[in-house]
């Protein structure tokens, strides 16, 4: 009598009594070998997952994080972006707060979020942070 499946797995009590199950079905017509490989499929290699299944995922996973980089506010283009294209274009040698670079960069973010972007190029050491309330900050230079 067959022990093991063809992978090394013993056939348990439980994989028997469903090969059976198979064998003895008039509609499957299926002989014992055939069973046995049918319940090896079943219960090893129905689960797992193609290679384009696993791309295809990691693909979906990258997809979600590039989208949320892009409204991530302190993400490293952002501030890139941010701090190059607009702070040194629209401040060079102008203090500013928060609202004044919110008006630049509101098609992109809200006016919740500049904030961030500029606690976070202050502590990079791009811009001084002059105080105040609202804050006020100065390109350094």
């Amino acid at each position: 009598m067959i022990e093991t499946f063809s992978n090394g797995e013993k056939i348990t009590k439980h994989d028997w009594e469903l090969i059976e199950n198979m064998v003895s079905k008039e509609s499957l017509k299926l002989s014992l070998a055939e069973a046995i490989e049918l319940r090896e499929f079943d219960k090893f290699d129905a689960e797992r997952e193609t290679s384009e299944e696993k791309e295809e995922k990691k693909a979906k996973i990258q997809a979600k994080k590039d989208k949320k980089e892009q409204s991530t506010i302190t993400s490293e283009s952002n501030l890139k972006w941010i701090y190059e294209d607009v702070i040194l274009v629209a401040f060079k040698d102008k203090e500013f707060k928060s609202k004044d670079l919110w008006k630049l960069v509101s098609d992109k973010f809200s006016n919740r979020q500049t904030p961030h972007a500029l606690k976070k190029l202050a502590s990079e050491g791009k811009l001084d942070d002059l105080g105040g309330s609202p804050k006020t900050y100065k390109i350094k230079g």
